[in-house]
């Protein structure tokens, strides 16, 4: 019996087929056609998921790198627009010390950058607009939000405004 169907493969190989172009193809030149598409997709795939991990590591990075960023930030609610004047890092600086005095700050903390949070000016009678500064030093940041806990304000996740 084996020996039949050894007999009956062989025979499929030598069968002849018609293509499209009505040219005789044979069973072993579709099998090795066959073949080299699977090699190929088989490539892409491998192409395809290497490309898809690169991009998983790339987004896990940028989103390591962003909430590395924030670490620094403490947002201000409630200050009335443009207090700050035109150098809002400066003001800011001088504010901290100033509320927080040398008991806290033995200087004016270093802020990186100091900008209402990113939202259309609020007409009269709104809410004015959050303030984010990051202070160059991760220290100051603790420092200043232990001694709002410490107060009574009001503290959220990396951001603190004065209780009512």
């Amino acid at each position: 019996m084996a020996a039949k169907s050894a007999k009956q493969g062989k025979k499929d190989q030598k069968a002849v087929a018609c293509g499209d172009d009505g040219k005789e193809v044979s069973m072993a030149a579709i099998a090795n056609l066959l073949e080299e598409h699977r090699a190929a997709l088989s490539a892409d795939f491998k192409i395809t998921v290497s490309t898809l991990e690169t991009v998983d590591q790339i987004q896990t990075t940028v989103v390591d790198l962003e909430s590395r960023s924030r670490r620094n930030n403490i947002r201000i609610i409630g200050l009335p627009e443009s207090t700050e004047g035109p150098r809002p890092s400066v003001f800011f600086s001088e504010l901290l010390a100033e509320v927080f005095g040398d008991g806290v700050l033995e200087s004016p903390p270093e802020c990186d950058r100091a900008h209402r949070s990113l939202s259309d000016k609020p007409k009269p009678g709104q809410r004015p607009r959050p303030v984010i500064v990051r202070l160059h030093r991760f220290q100051q940041k603790e420092k200043i939000i232990r001694e709002i806990i410490m107060a009574g304000w009001t503290v959220y996740v990396a951001m603190a405004s004065r209780s009512p």
